[in-house]
């Protein structure tokens, strides 16, 4: 009994906080919604971030076939001079 008035008291507030928030935003015009996205620097960051990886990420891949082509060559000038 107990268990299910605590359920009970979590869903009207959960419930009241969305109506709240419905409420707030009703009156807010479209071009007040489009102003709010632009303004929004959470999806640049991630955006930055990810770009940051790609770099990082071509460095790591042009360095391991420049050591690959130095390998290559090395063990071909080890069979040269092997009979």
């Amino acid at each position: 009994m107990i268990d299910q008035k605590h359920s009970n008291e979590e869903d009207s507030k959960g419930f009241k906080q969305m109506m709240k928030k419905h409420a707030r935003e009703k009156g807010v015009s479209e071009m007040e919604k489009l102003v709010r996205f632009l303004k929004d620097e959470d999806g640049v960051t991630a955006i930055e971030y990810g770009l940051i990886a790609t770099v990082i990420a071509l460095g790591i891949l042009l360095a391991v076939q420049g050591v690959r082509g130095w390998l290559v060559d090395q063990f071909e000038a080890v069979a040269a001079i092997t009979p």
